[in-house]
């Protein structure tokens, strides 16, 4: 997920370019996680967090264990 439209191509190029085929992008606000496509088998998140980290993206990995975040 990516809330950036412009980062949101760069990096669908970027992909598409280096052959990824299965990997989903989003251009949404990633902070209450993306429904539609849970439970997770794994996630890779990089933010950037001014105050506060919001955790519902790690609550959307289906059975995570304590101690990932």
């Amino acid at each position: 997920m990516e809330i950036d439209p412009v980062t949101f191509k760069y990096a669908k190029a970027n992909l598409e370019r280096a052959g990824y085929r299965d990997v989903v992008l989003v251009l949404a606000d990633g902070g209450f996680g993306y429904p539609e496509l849970q439970p997770y088998d794994r996630i890779a998140l990089t933010a950037a967090c001014m105050e506060t980290l919001c955790l519902a993206a790690a609550e959307d990995v289906g059975h995570a264990q304590e101690g990932l975040v």
